[in-house]
């Protein structure tokens, strides 16, 4: 949590487009076509009066609660040896990024371990009901719940489908429909099989393995593989086993889907994989002399220096993306008299599908028709007060031009003289 914290201060922003739809939409519990558990709690926290930051230490609670129930599976699984080992997947570099933002996979990891632990622990009417709640976290959940429910070999267990119910549910027999903050279209598989060749997918699942290569990813894979060979006859080792090629799985038709490797797609498949690798770990320390043990502690703490330094180094990377938003929306603050309309930077995100505006709405209070208008989603144009000011992209800053009665301290200024108070680029 303390990681999580010091990340989430040192570079405090909101990121990513989904991160922003989500935002944008905080007075409501459906976004897109989204499961609605993790935004009730940025819902929550907006009723609340909450910020961004307020929300993504509200996500590194539960992110940290993910770790917290890692680790009483890991020690279900390998004893001591192996709660105390989950310590460092539980530092691996893409959860310490996503886990604090507006993301599902630190919910869905506090649900699926949280769900393992108490069945582990013999309390299965419980555990049920929790890993029934996956199917209300993420749609790689569900064949989660259904592998869930064929190991646990009752028919008591069914009632883990609830969650899956519930949204069938919602969606279909009531026809509810999530809020779209903007009109970028947010289906991944719409057009599916005229985007993606195999050559296409093998590149880019080229390019995620050499990013789990370079976050010790691959390692928490080995690891695993020990963990399995060594465990499989303990209860949940093959389940979890399980759960983890589903997640592999569900990775590779998001490859598909999204045409691009993205570092978040390592987290849950990763994470998953290091509470079996800290089993396995458990393993080899039990098979290692006293004059050896030293040297795999080692080996446990370089693994997670390298996820820290690498989180940083991304978490740093996905905000300085951000900056001439960060700019726009500091100068946008300083100006409340102004009606703002916006000309954006196009083609961002996966598939290029996004814009400067979603990040604007994403990263404050201001949203299309609430403190500006983008004016290439606008159905009508914006009222027309004293003053306009119209911030057109010209390929490497917002240029910003105000018109009417710009009022004091507005004249002169340049898209380069950043407000007091603004972020820096």
């Amino acid at each position: 949590m303390g990681l999580r914290l010091t990340l989430l201060y040192t570079f405090a922003a909101n990121y990513s487009f989904d991160g922003f739809q989500r935002w944008a939409g905080r007075d409501h519990l459906l976004v897109q076509a989204w499961l609605p558990v993790t935004q009730s709690v940025i819902a929550a926290v907006a009723a609340l009066g909450g910020s961004i930051t307020d929300a993504r230490i509200a996500m590194s609670v539960l992110a940290a609660g993910a770790v917290a129930a890692g680790v009483v599976v890991a020690g279900r699984l390998g004893g001591r040896v192996a709660a105390w080992a989950f310590l460092v997947p539980s530092c691996y570099g893409p959860f310490l990024v996503w886990g604090g933002a507006l993301y599902q996979e630190g919910t869905f990891l506090l649900v699926l371990f949280s769900g393992l632990a108490l069945a582990l622990s013999g309390r299965l009417a419980l555990a049920d009901l929790v890993i029934g709640l996956l199917g209300l976290v993420r749609y790689e959940g569900w064949p989660c719940v259904v592998l869930y429910a064929a190991w646990r070999r009752d028919p008591r267990a069914l009632v883990a489908l609830w969650g899956m119910g519930a949204w069938l549910l919602i969606r279909y027999g009531l026809d509810l429909g999530g809020y779209h903050a903007s009109p970028a279209d947010f289906d991944d598989w719409e057009g599916l099989g005229d985007r993606t060749t195999v050559s296409s997918w093998a590149r880019d699942a080229r390019r995620l393995f050499m990013s789990a290569w370079n976050s010790g990813g691959v390692s928490f894979g080995v690891a695993a593989v020990v963990g399995i060979v060594t465990g499989w006859r303990r209860p949940g080792v093959l389940l979890l086993a399980a759960v983890g090629l589903a997640q592999v799985a569900a990775v590779a038709g998001w490859l598909a889907g999204l045409e691009i490797a993205t570092y978040r797609m390592l987290v849950v498949p990763v994470v998953v994989a290091g509470v079996l690798g800290a089993a396995g770990a458990s393993a080899v320390w039990a098979r290692l002399s006293e004059s050896l043990r030293p040297g795999l502690v080692l080996i446990g703490t370089l693994l997670l220096c390298v996820g820290v330094v690498d989180a940083w180094r991304a978490t740093r990377s996905e905000v300085f993306k951000l900056t001439p938003e960060r700019v726009l929306l500091a100068r946008i603050a300083a100006r409340p008299d102004c009606d703002w309309v916006v000309t954006p930077r196009a083609g961002l995100g996966t598939r290029l599908r996004h814009d400067g505006c979603e990040v604007l709405q994403g990263l404050g209070a201001p949203r299309h028709g609430e403190g500006f208008w983008c004016d290439t989603w606008a159905v009508a144009p914006p009222p027309e007060r004293a003053c306009t000011a119209r911030a057109v992209w010209d390929g490497e800053s917002y240029e910003v031009a105000f018109h009417g009665n710009m009022g004091p301290g507005a004249a002169g200024m340049s898209e380069d003289a950043v407000p007091t108070g603004a972020p820096a680029p």
